[in-house]
């Protein structure tokens, strides 16, 4: 939006005003490799929220890493803003040292990652947002339509079909 919004480049103003209101909450995460089973129980997932972990999974029963025995550690929210500017690697071994008593199997190696814009805060109602100007703009996202896991797709989607409209119009009035 930074670059849309520069008033050397583009004068949008208040057409971007519904795109200012979408917020977005970062995630630190670990990636850690086991040496046996998980436990964590069917569907393979639990949320935690526990210290600074709030959400877990297992890679193998989710049909991710299906050559070893791995887990996915989410750090909270509150967390996460917290240690954004840390060092990923370090942020997974604080995530990993506190999932250790939730795993059956001894974690053995660990990765981290940091998302700055990870899930979205606030949203807006709508599957996407389309700016009607001298070369229209459509932004899509997690960020449109409510915030569920599927919501990219969903708006990807919806936009998809809004585009395929307006095709469709302008080949119905050749």
């Amino acid at each position: 939006l930074r670059l849309i919004n520069d008033e050397n480049t583009w004068r949008f103003g208040a057409l971007l005003s519904p795109l200012l209101t979408i917020h977005y909450s970062p995630c630190v995460a670990a990636m850690a490799l086991l040496d046996g089973p998980s436990g964590i129980p069917e569907p393979g997932a639990a949320r935690v929220d526990e210290g600074p972990v709030a959400w877990i999974a297992d890679n193998q029963r989710k049909g991710v890493s299906p050559g070893a025995v791995a887990v996915t550690i989410h750090a909270s929210q509150a967390w996460s803003r917290g240690h954004l500017a840390d060092d990923p690697q370090e942020s997974a071994r604080v995530l990993a040292e506190a999932a250790q008593p939730m795993l059956e199997g001894r974690i053995t190696e660990v990765r981290g990652h940091r998302w700055r814009y990870s899930v979205p805060s606030s949203t807006l109602p709508r599957g996407f947002y389309f700016l009607d100007c001298r070369a229209p703009l459509y932004f899509a996202g997690d960020a449109f339509g409510g915030n569920r896991i599927e919501g990219a797709v969903l708006s990807g989607m919806a936009l998809a079909r809004s585009v395929a409209g307006l095709v469709e119009k302008k080949e119905v009035g050749r």
